[in-house]
């Protein structure tokens, strides 16, 4: 029963052997497919920041045109009532 027994021991052993070879082989090839993509997915979260960032300078833009746009709006209505005013008077 102990040569059984040392047997399957020593089976156990070698097939967990050949496991971490394989692993460790696989490790570089794991690294070597999915390395570029790590970096890619990298490249595009630091494009997404600085497109959250130029999307919030472009609403930030946006809404300060559009006050200049109101104050013209509100001016240029003045001056055709003020000129409507003097045609009529």
């Amino acid at each position: 029963m102990s040569n059984t027994l040392d047997g399957a021991i020593d089976r156990f052993n070698q097939a967990v052997e050949r496991l971490d070879s394989v692993l460790a082989n696989a490790g570089g090839k794991v690294a070597e497919v999915f390395g570029p993509a790590q970096r890619e997915i990298q490249a595009l979260q630091e494009d997404r920041v600085q497109l959250a960032e130029q999307l919030d300078q472009a609403r930030a833009d946006y809404a300060a045109l559009q006050s200049v746009t109101d104050e013209v709006e509100s001016r240029i209505d003045t001056a055709i009532e003020n000129i409507r005013l003097m045609m009529r008077g």
